[in-house]
């Protein structure tokens, strides 16, 4: 009778992966092989709009975000890079480039969470290793990265100083452009951060003095810091109200 018992205890066990299997086939397989086990025990236990497990609605988790999911707001201030030129001022003919650009700071906010920003002077010996390291974690944690024009900018800035300092790649994660968003679905005079949130009454850029205040960074004065950490975080902020007021056209209902 036990010898029989262990037997339907393995046959069901058998036909539950089964079908369970048959399900993962239908993500497609770049996902499947990128998912953690800690998100396949997500879309086992969670269910989508429709009321389905998403283990067995993948095309959800696919097309939608959800509050369960890391989102990280993200954006970067870089230095610019040095070089000889002939000429006048605004030909861009380099002879020959005697220092590549760094990532001078940094702002980042989690969905639901407080954001932050750091610079150089936050890290001993103000290292930008360190500073790029700490984005990695970031980026590595993160399911979905909003950044805008973050996929032309921001995320290859970060990916260029991953390989520089041979940190690797981090964990798959998406990416969202609330530029390239804008430009997809909306006729605006223009789709920069500040005039997207100008035209719907979001808030503005924070006011600065130009790029003396990136030299002054540079040159390490604090106030000046002080300021770019304070501007650098207010991008991230409006990022975040431009990714509210454009969720609407990520619903998979939305005819494109």
């Amino acid at each position: 009778m036990v010898e029989a018992v262990d037997s339907l205890n393995i046959i069901d066990l058998l036909l539950r992966f089964s079908v369970f299997y048959g399900i993962l086939k239908s993500l497609k397989s770049r996902d499947l092989k990128n998912l953690k086990a800690s998100k396949l025990k997500w879309l086992a236990s969670h269910r989508c709009k429709h009321g389905n497990l998403f283990i067995s609605h993948p095309t959800c988790y696919e097309t939608e975000t959800y509050i369960e999911d890391k989102v990280l707001f993200f954006d970067i201030e870089t230095t610019a890079h040095e070089g000889f030129y002939w000429g006048r001022g605004w030909e861009t003919n380099i002879i020959e480039t005697i220092r590549y650009g760094k990532i001078l700071s940094f702002a980042a906010k989690w969905k639901g969470g407080h954001g932050f920003s750091k610079g150089w002077l936050d890290y001993k010996r103000h290292n930008e290793r360190n500073l790029v390291k700490e984005i990695w974690s970031l980026f590595d944690e993160a399911d979905f990265i909003v950044a805008h024009n973050g996929k032309q900018f921001d995320v290859r800035w970060c990916n260029t100083k991953f390989t520089q300092y041979r940190l690797g790649i981090p964990s798959p994660y998406k990416v969202i452009d609330t530029k390239s968003e804008s430009k997809k679905y909306l006729y605006l005079p223009s789709h920069s951060l500040n005039n997207i949130a100008d035209y719907f009454d979001l808030g503005a850029k924070m006011e600065h003095e130009g790029f003396s205040l990136w030299k002054k960074c540079i040159a390490g004065n604090k106030e000046a810091w002080r300021k770019m950490k304070k501007y650098n975080l207010q991008d991230v902020l409006l990022l975040e109200k431009v990714y509210d007021r454009l969720q609407p056209f990520r619903q998979k209902s939305y005819i494109r």
